[in-house]
């Protein structure tokens, strides 16, 4: 941590705010740290406690050569992808690492730093925030990329879109092995210490002349808070998505630890600039702030004067997944409405496209008549209503309107779950592909039936095993046309399979979707039909062992990741990224 006041040189301020902690026999990665006996310490960061071992796995120490045989520790860090540790910058300008990281280790794995274990890992490169200044004190965060992969636990990196509402959330921790009193006593064992976020109008008026509204957080008080030799250590907090995410960076504060709050670095205002500097140019993310803006932004590749637009429902699937069958082959995009209210992004994407026809999907109960007509107008064109009396008869309605001439492919699957339906849409959307039709686990509707014989297709490909499309509708089937069934163990398996029956090795790109909710699946259809491309499921921050195989089976160019970070975090990016590689 820095002291406002004493601005002469990194390294003079440094030299007088940093506690080190002397350590012997790290020598190698990994390798045991050890040191003398420490004196009697007072059990805390300013105010807190030990922090029971395993607590934080991702936390490492900032060590660098004394010139003898050992390393002091002078920062913290936070380990969030095997080969990446957050830091703050003012930390990476300790002997100038920024520049040459020679003798700038991490030590992971390790609570007690007089005890031996975990690892020690080099420091190969150090990128600074372009923003970071050593008089305004902003931008202070700092990228560490080690020579090879550390082997703990890494820490969820917090996204924007699913920061803690600080007004309402304030809680989060402090952890690290900085001093325990004002004095600058330090600490060999991690300590951690629970604080109270304070709100931006606090912080500033506390912190005038350096905190930054939106780019900073402040925590702590009086008689707690973070000390010297912090600096660069975690702030942890449960994000709106419910997990225990790194929040903020260690930054600075005031010279005597504990007589007011720390500052921290705000990442969710940096996550754009951590995600672009560390991802290759073979990932990328589609995504806008809602379903209605994703979906948007999917169309937005299209150029204006469009055949068709089909409008569906947001809140719920069954017309989402009928019209993304049908919309590539007639050339234009599905967006997205709520029931009662136009979304913006929709409407100004409407306004854009002016495309030559416009398809609502769905009835009045899913799309109101207001709604139809404010449609109408942005589009400038109007409107036509395709709707059955239920799901089933609106996805025939959609099937006669898109195949007046029949097909030689139909999809069935379930109508009552999106599961198995979502990555549908490159399929069925082909050039040589046809409509999904819906159908009941165990019964075919009449005019299902009916459907399918005007089609007259050459096939029929049920989506889903038998739990979702039941033995007796396969064998309904069979009355019609020969039945080909495609189905994996679970979503995320049923997508792969639908890949792996339609894709070879080799292809340029794939799509990436939540197996979790609809909207970014169904209306990637149109773009992943241009492309080429098949879309994959994945569950948010796993990649499902199957979906990993199928990627490494296809060796795309690029990966396409669909949605915002709430669905689908930079965690999980950084992991797809590293697999592509």
């Amino acid at each position: 941590m820095r002291n406002s006041a004493s601005m002469v040189t990194m390294r003079t301020t440094m030299a007088a705010l940093v506690t080190l902690l002397t350590l012997v026999g790290l020598v190698a990665a990994p390798a045991d740290a050890r040191a003398d006996d420490p004196d009697e310490l007072v059990p805390y960061i300013v105010g807190g406690s030990p922090s029971p071992p395993s607590t934080w796995p991702a936390m490492v120490a900032l060590v660098s050569s004394d010139g003898s045989d050992g390393l002091r520790q002078f920062c913290g860090g936070t380990l969030v992808r095997p080969d990446l540790v957050v830091t703050a910058a003012h930390c990476a300008e300790v002997n100038d690492f920024y520049l040459d990281p020679t003798g700038l280790s991490v030590l992971a794995g390790r609570t007690d730093l007089s005890h031996g274990g975990g690892e020690l890992i080099a420091v190969s490169s150090v990128t600074l925030h372009p923003s970071w200044n050593r008089v305004s004190l902003s931008g202070d965060l700092a990228l560490l990329h080690l020579a090879h992969d550390a082997q703990q636990q890494v820490a969820p990196f917090v996204d924007r879109d699913v920061e803690p509402h600080w007004a309402t959330e304030p809680a989060a921790t402090i952890v690290g092995w900085g001093g325990t009193t004002t004095q600058g006593t330090s600490s060999s064992v991690l300590l951690q210490r629970s604080v109270e976020v304070l709100s931006d109008d606090a912080c500033a008026t506390r912190f005038s002349s350096y905190y930054q509204a939106g780019f900073d957080l402040c925590a702590g008080g009086v008689g707690y808070g973070t000390c010297h030799g912090d600096s660069g250590g975690p702030l942890y907090a449960t994000d709106r998505s419910g997990v225990q995410s790194l929040v903020g960076v260690i930054s600075r504060g005031v010279k005597d630890c504990g007589t007011a709050p720390g500052v921290m670095t705000r990442l969710a205002a940096y996550a754009d600039w951590v995600r672009e500097t560390t991802m290759s140019d073979a990932t990328d993310r589609i995504a806008g702030t809602d379903r209605y803006a994703t979906a948007a932004a999917l169309s937005s590749r299209m150029a204006p004067g469009v055949g068709v637009v089909y409008l569906a429902s947001g809140e719920s699937f069954p017309d989402a997944v009928t019209s993304a069958a049908v919309a590539p082959a007639a050339g234009g995009p599905v967006l997205l409405t709520s029931r009662d209210a136009l979304p913006a992004a929709t409407r100004a994407e409407l306004v854009r496209l002016r495309p030559q026809r416009l398809v609502i999907v769905g009835g009045t109960g899913a799309i109101s008549a207001d709604v139809m007509s404010d449609a109408a107008v942005a589009a400038g064109v109007a409107a036509t209503r395709l709707s059955g009396p239920n799901r089933y008869s609106t996805a025939v309605e959609i099937s006669r309107d898109a195949f007046p001439a029949g097909a030689g492919v139909a999809y069935v699957t379930v109508g009552t779950a999106f599961a198995d339906a979502v990555a549908s849409g490159p399929i069925a959307g082909a050039a040589d592909g046809g409509p999904v039709l819906l159908t009941e686990t165990g019964s075919l509707g009449v005019d299902v039936v009916d459907e399918l014989r005007r089609l007259d297709p050459d096939r029929i490909v049920v989506l889903g095993g038998t739990s979702a499309v039941g033995a007796g509708v396969e064998a309904q089937l069979e009355g019609i046309a020969p039945v080909e069934r495609i189905r994996g163990a679970d979503r995320y398996a049923t997508s792969v399979a639908l890949s792996a029956a339609t894709f070879a090795p080799g292809i340029d790109v794939v799509y990436l979707a939540t197996g979790r909710s609809f909207p970014d699946a169904l209306t990637s259809g149109p773009a992943a039909v241009a492309d080429g491309a098949p879309v994959l499921l994945i569950d948010g921050r796993h990649i499902p062992p199957s979906v990993a195989a199928e990627i490494l089976r296809l060796q795309p160019e690029h990966l396409v990741v669909l949605g915002g970070t709430s669905a689908i975090p930079l965690a999980t990016m950084w992991d797809l990224d590293r697999l592509l590689q």
